[in-house]
């Protein structure tokens, strides 16, 4: 095994102090997907002292990085509502972390609660001297029994396609990121960060499509990873796990260019995202 396997138990006081000062998530972590009374039940369960999944930490080999490898939604949520973020509802009142009650159907935590709530114990595995690539293994491991988007899956995928799509979610077109352009543009209905990069990838197999042979025709081959599909069948996963070239200099600005013109056609057309596609 090329890293070490360490077993702690961590405060929550402590925990958020980590969170605050060395521990990050990874950019292919899956975005906040938790509504509102996921959150709440969650901080409930810590109250009432239900026993919590593990957290997972990977201690990056060679630097200074530690990444919540599984556990960000529960990470997040704890931190959320000891800043006073949300409340939970308890005997009818709305009870935040530390704020002041400004109503009489807001209060905070009791002396008793709030240690409670501080003390609670959280289980942590920690791989030591760790590799991202490995975090990520594991991660896709641990994520095989919960259900994940075809999105997630997507986004968590090692792979230097997925990683370039990535970087350009913000890359600025005519005074606009790219993500802007597709709020705009409603190429995607709430269009999330891992969503947009899935339909980049989309479009990308149609400009670099993967020939396995003198037969195939390169439209009806980039065709066929235009659908996104699911975790079950995804022709967009099928083309991210077959694309193994090199995405170079002049591919980079070949796609920007589609890109551009893309963008500026349906500033000058009304085009419906179906009809694009």
């Amino acid at each position: 095994m090329p890293y070490k396997l360490l077993r702690q138990q961590y405060p929550i006081k402590f925990w958020i102090h980590m969170m605050t000062t060395e521990l990050d998530f990874p950019e292919w972590q899956r975005e906040n997907c938790w509504t509102q009374q996921f959150e709440k039940d969650l901080i409930l369960s810590i109250l009432d002292g239900v026993d919590l999944p593990k957290l997972y930490v990977g201690d990056i080999k060679d630097t200074a990085l530690k990444y919540i490898v599984d556990g960000g939604h529960r990470s997040r949520t704890i931190k959320r509502f000891h800043d006073n973020e949300f409340p939970v509802t308890i005997d009818g009142q709305d009870i935040f972390y530390s704020k002041p009650s400004k109503t009489r159907n807001t209060g905070c935590l009791n002396d008793e609660m709030r240690s409670t709530f501080d003390d609670y114990h959280l289980d942590v595995v920690v791989y030591k001297d760790i590799s991202t690539n490995d975090c990520r293994h594991i991660f896709n491991i641990l994520q095989n029994a919960q259900p994940m988007s075809i999105y997630d899956v997507v986004n968590s995928y090692q792979s230097d396609l997925v990683d370039y799509v990535r970087s350009l979610i913000d890359y600025d077109i005519n005074g606009q990121t790219i993500m802007e352009h597709f709020d705009k543009f409603k190429f995607i209905q709430k269009p999330t960060k891992t969503k947009v990069m899935t339909k980049l990838i989309c479009w990308f197999s149609i400009l670099f499509p993967i020939l396995r042979g003198d037969d195939d025709v390169e439209e009806d081959v980039s065709l066929k990873y235009l659908t996104e599909g699911n975790n079950k069948n995804s022709p967009c996963l099928s083309y991210v796990k077959g694309y193994n070239d090199s995405i170079t200099d002049d591919d980079k600005q070949r796609f920007i260019d589609i890109l551009e013109f893309i963008f500026d056609y349906c500033n000058t057309n009304q085009v419906a995202p179906t009809d694009l596609n």
